[in-house]
């Protein structure tokens, strides 16, 4: 008996310590790592500074790509018509949150998916008219993010003050995008009283920029604005050759890298301040937040980026009171 009892204290206690042992040797649990998608409507290359920005916010937060994080680009190449293959191609692969600015690419993911987080990177200026959200308080889907601000009357007013001699100014929109109609019309309602004239330029698909250069060509505007969306970014370098042949000034609200290509001004949000926007919400919501709960925000910060390079090869002179206005002078 006082046999058996010890055999039982020998296994238990044999039990005991391959329990502690089990315990202590296993590995712990890898992190998840979690899957960011960008859906495009123009090319990587011209939403370089816009990408490059975003990475590092994220690298900022503590968000490695590789380690505990992948990051991946679906590019519509400036093709409206794909929008919709690709956003429910993303959503099929089951992104933790996908981010995208394109208003038409916001409502091809809306269509696609009510349930994977899709965060706006200054998307739309007018995103409960759009149909994205219920309000900016309360978003109530699962979008959130960043809102445009409507400053095109600023860009319009910053342009004459530029070229004080500019009466008719043609204004390239992508007809497609709402939110550059809507831009547009801002303009046409400010230019009166600017002493502008404006040429409306439409442009929907890449197609149709021989025609709009044409028309501009028949006209002789003295300046020009380029308007904002997806397809026209993707024919940047055909629209900043065109603007150099034909030596008009011109400004954008896009991003900084058609004023680095030689476009006149640049004003618009501050790119990096914008990502580091974008990706704290990324990061609210890979750690649990609902986009129905988190508040739509405006953009804060603008930088208006001259190219005094342009200017002189030109031959204007930029009057000292809107040099004074520049966060950047490209000499």
């Amino acid at each position: 008996m006082r046999q058996s009892r010890r055999a039982f204290l020998r296994a238990a206690a044999a039990s005991s310590t391959l329990v502690v042992l089990s315990v202590c040797g296993a590995a712990p649990a890898p992190p998840k790592a979690y899957r960011v998608g960008w859906l495009l409507l123009q090319t990587q290359a011209a939403s370089k500074t816009q990408l490059d920005s975003f990475r590092q916010a994220m690298r900022d937060l503590g968000y490695v790509e590789g380690p505990n994080y992948s990051f991946e680009v679906q590019e519509a190449e400036g093709l409206t018509e794909r929008l919709p293959t690709l956003a429910a191609a993303m959503v099929a692969r089951k992104f933790d949150v996908i981010v995208s600015r394109d208003t038409n690419a916001l409502l091809a993911l809306k269509k696609a998916t009510t349930s994977i987080p899709i965060v706006m990177d200054a998307g739309s200026t007018d995103p409960v008219g759009d149909g994205l959200v219920a309000s900016f308080a309360r978003p109530g889907g699962n979008i959130t993010g960043t809102a445009a601000t409507s400053i095109n009357t600023r860009r319009l007013q910053l342009l004459k003050q530029a070229v004080p001699a500019a009466s008719r100014v043609a204004y390239l929109v992508d007809a497609g995008l709402a939110q550059g109609v809507r831009a547009y019309q801002d303009a046409r309602s400010a230019a009166p009283a600017l002493g502008i004239e404006l040429l409306l330029l439409e442009v929907r698909a890449p197609e149709d920029f021989a025609v709009a250069f044409a028309a501009a060509s028949r006209a002789h505007p003295d300046a020009i604005q380029l308007g904002a969306s997806g397809v026209i970014s993707n024919e940047r370098d055909r629209i900043l050759e065109f603007i150099a042949a034909n030596r008009l000034p011109s400004i954008t609200g896009s991003t900084r890298e058609w004023v680095d290509g030689g476009a006149l001004i640049y004003y618009g949000t501050d790119v990096v301040d914008q990502e580091r926007h974008t990706a704290a919400y990324v990061d609210r919501i890979l750690k649990g937040a609902k986009p129905a709960d988190l508040p739509i925000e405006l953009p804060t910060k603008y930088d208006l980026i001259i190219n005094l390079k342009t200017a002189k090869a030109l031959g204007l002179t930029i009057p000292s009171s809107v040099l004074a206005q520049a966060t950047e002078l490209i000499q």
